[in-house]
């Protein structure tokens, strides 16, 4: 039944035709006239076999034979009836009282079906063309005559069959209806499901972007760098495949790549895409974030170094009461004095953006020792 679905659009006359040829031995042709689905405008349908002995249907535009069928069907009072072919596009009574003879009887070879069509409101015409010839193989044997009663069980029969065709013509539109109606409904709540994926898509990214930036501002805060995710770069790592729990490690290779890349002491420093590396195999590689501190960050921990030991040796001079001078601090750090100043003159910038950053921190050598005091007065 399922095979069927493919003609479901169509009149049920014309699908009944494709069903209805091989009924019976016999019949040459049928054809059809029916209302198109408007129910506005008769129309014919021919089922024959051709002369590679194939069944062929074709819509007939004839307009005397539909005239003619029209005038049959008006003129038709029941819903079976055998007719002579001969006759079939005259005008004559159906119904008429002649006496039916045995020849009369075997010249009716057309069998007309009037069937009331549900759904144009209606009535079809089928009409069976039986060869003459054949239509002795029905007969009783030894009379070799097709006898009024033995059309009649033919008329049933084929009538009977179509019934329940139409029948399953119905099942079939309805279970085709009700499909419709599950299948639109099906789109409507995916297409529903998808805006509502397509919205939560677009607040998770939000997120996503966020605790990106989040974890940037960390690194800005932790190596004193303005890090500035490029659009691309940020977007990269969201439509990514790798995992959140790894955004932190791509966010510091990233960092960490763009200073190395660095010439100078920006300010700002952007974070490209080409910068963003997402392969769980590249950042599981040998990856140790403490010992992948960039170059200018490796400076700045050498300044603040230098800076921690030169206090320290301060506050033991302090201590001793004496002089924070050059060769005091030479002495207790085992450095000659002129290296001393060469030290403070070659972290020069980097001293006084820490010193700026950390005002409480290295109180005796910013107050007392007078290399210090001079970058400090010229900053």
């Amino acid at each position: 039944m399922t095979s069927n679905y493919h003609y479901m659009n169509e009149p049920f006359t014309k699908y009944l035709l494709r069903q209805i040829h091989g009924l019976l031995p016999g019949i040459s042709m049928v054809l059809g006239m029916y209302y198109d689905n408007n129910g506005e405008n008769h129309k014919m349908v021919l089922s024959y076999i051709n002369k590679d002995g194939e069944r062929e249907i074709n819509e007939m535009h004839h307009p005397e034979m539909l005239g003619r069928l029209q005038r049959i069907s008006k003129d038709l009072k029941k819903e079976k009836s055998w007719i002579n072919a001969n006759k079939i596009d005259l005008d004559y009574d159906i119904e008429s009282h002649h006496k039916i003879t045995l020849f009369t009887e075997l010249e009716n070879t057309v069998l007309v079906l009037k069937i009331f069509n549900q759904h144009t409101g209606h009535d079809d015409l089928i009409v069976f063309y039986f060869e003459k010839t054949n239509m002795l193989s029905f007969s009783v044997e030894e009379e070799n005559v097709l006898k009024t009663e033995h059309k009649q069980l033919i008329g049933n029969l084929i009538y009977n069959h179509i019934e329940v065709v139409r029948h399953q013509f119905n099942e079939m539109k309805k279970v085709r209806s009700l499909y419709k109606e599950q299948m639109e409904k099906m789109v409507f709540t995916i297409d529903k499901m998808t805006k509502a994926s397509h919205k939560e898509k677009e607040k998770q990214k939000e997120k996503l972007s966020a605790y990106c930036i989040d974890l940037l501002n960390a690194e800005s805060e932790k190596y004193k760098i303005n890090f500035i995710f490029e659009s691309e770069a940020l977007e990269k790592i969201i439509e990514s495949e790798a995992s959140i729990s790894s955004f932190p490690k791509i966010i510091q290779e990233a960092c960490a790549f763009a200073t190395n890349l660095s010439l100078s002491d920006e300010k700002d420093m952007h974070i490209k895409a080409a910068y963003i590396f997402t392969d769980d195999n590249i950042l599981q590689e040998n990856y140790q974030p403490e010992e992948s501190l960039s170059v200018k960050q490796t400076r700045f921990d050498e300044t603040k170094k230098l800076l921690d030991d030169y206090e320290r040796a301060a506050k033991v001079l302090f201590s001793k009461n004496k002089k924070i001078i050059g060769k005091t601090m030479g002495e207790e750090l085992h450095k000659s004095g002129s290296a001393i100043t060469q030290n403070i003159s070659t972290h020069k910038d980097r001293i006084i953006k820490l010193m700026k950053e950390n005002p409480d921190s290295w109180r005796i050598i910013k107050m007392e020792f007078q290399p210090i005091k001079n970058i400090l007065k010229q900053a």
